[in-house]
């Protein structure tokens, strides 16, 4: 389906600063007290727009900002609680979006393939970690 000129795209528009916010957020649920250097990298973005996603989570309550014991400098970011419960939320919406989104362009052959597939693919994958994972304590 095309969009009409002159129509914003929802996807993009509505959701670009939370797409940024949603990445720094799970990388915050698996790595707690990162610098803002540390997850400007990480997620590939400028200092000035990390600190104004920063200031953003920080003003709703999702993340906290506490000094670094050894280098004042550095502030060290981590989720709230609050910050958890968002993270949990977004997870949820987003697989009901892609659950709908598959149920309204799949047949239900279609959707049974495509849930094989995914299937294969997933035990593919955990078998490969685990070879690299017994690979790496091997080493």
């Amino acid at each position: 389906m095309r969009r009409q000129q002159g129509q914003p795209n929802r996807m993009t528009n509505r959701n670009r600063a939370s797409y940024s916010e949603a990445r720094l957020v799970r990388i915050l649920q698996n790595e707690s007290g990162l610098s803002a250097r540390e997850l400007a990298e990480r997620i590939d973005i400028r200092p000035p727009s990390l600190t104004k996603i920063l200031d953003r989570l920080e003003e709703r309550g999702q993340i906290e900002r506490v000094r670094d014991s050894e280098d004042s400098r550095v502030w060290r970011i981590s989720l709230t609680e609050q910050g958890r419960s968002e993270m949990q939320r977004l997870r949820e919406d987003s697989s009901a979006e892609l659950s709908q989104a598959i149920e309204n362009s799949l047949t239900k052959d279609e959707q049974n393939t495509f849930s094989e597939l995914c299937d294969k693919l997933s035990a593919a994958l955990s078998e490969l970690a685990n070879e690299n994972q017994k690979g790496t304590v091997n080493r």
